[in-house]
């Protein structure tokens, strides 16, 4: 099972309670995710906010068993780089 090879849809929805790193205006979130070494990202949600809407479905390649799943919200405004949440999501 550790050879298995298969793929990942990760259904990226919505997120609430972010941190607001914006001083003035509106932040604008995306999604980073990762799954085990690999990394996809969602489109920026202009004005998301705390509670940002994606509805986007992110498919990635799985090796062995079982996967790592680590979603970070970024926020654009500044610096690419604001963190504003995180979960783990090991399935």
């Amino acid at each position: 099972m550790a050879n298995s090879r298969g793929k990942l849809e990760v259904n990226v929805l919505r997120a609430w309670g972010l941190k607001d790193t914006q001083t003035f205006g509106t932040q604008d979130p995306y999604c980073v995710v990762r799954v085990n070494d690999q990394r996809a990202r969602t489109r920026v949600s202009v004005d998301g906010g705390t509670s940002p809407a994606f509805h986007e479905r992110l498919t990635m390649d799985v090796f062995g068993h079982p996967p790592h799943v680590f979603v970070e919200v970024r926020s654009i405004h500044w610096s690419p780089y604001d963190r504003v949440g995180v979960v783990n999501a090991d399935p």
